[in-house]
């Protein structure tokens, strides 16, 4: 059960006791409402927050990997994501998704089943290292964001 205040001084709700005197003068803020009281700050979360990451596997990741190491560092990124939220499962709840020239949704990490130990995320970036080698080199991006946009 959560706590909840009278949130006072408002121009509608429940007709506050308390201000019988501005009421009679004509004042309008003589309402009061029951709001929820918002957590400390600090306080310890009771729900986990949902995260989603998103990330490029298009055939350009490949290609462009030898000049800048892109595909290098995003999955160095994600490893350094799972490796952050490993043992933090209550608090947090995450996928992971990729898009590239084949598909605009391929689901890496599905929700609640993290990778588990070092071979699971290995595993993971390899299948992240083989999309990028044999998709077609077509990256349709607007359609890439408007499908995360509707899911979000």
């Amino acid at each position: 059960m959560s706590e909840y205040e009278r949130e006072r001084h408002r121009t509608t709700g429940d007709w506050d006791e308390r201000k019988l005197i501005e009421g009679i003068i004509g004042e309008k803020s003589i309402y009061k409402y029951r709001a929820d009281v918002p957590p400390e700050p600090g306080s310890p979360q009771t729900k986990a927050k949902r995260l989603r990451l998103v990330v490029n596997l298009s055939a350009s990741m490949y290609r462009f990997n030898g000049v800048d190491n892109r595909l290098e560092r995003q999955c160095e990124c994600v490893l350094m994501f799972l490796e952050s939220l490993a043992g933090f499962e209550h608090k947090f709840t995450y996928d992971i998704v990729g898009h590239s020239g084949d598909e605009h949704s391929i689901e890496l990490v599905r929700k609640n089943q993290p990778p588990k130990n070092n071979k699971e995320r290995l595993k993971l970036l390899k299948l992240m290292y083989t999309h990028t080698m044999f998709c077609i080199n077509l990256i349709n991006k607007v359609t890439v964001l408007r499908f995360y946009n509707k899911i979000v």
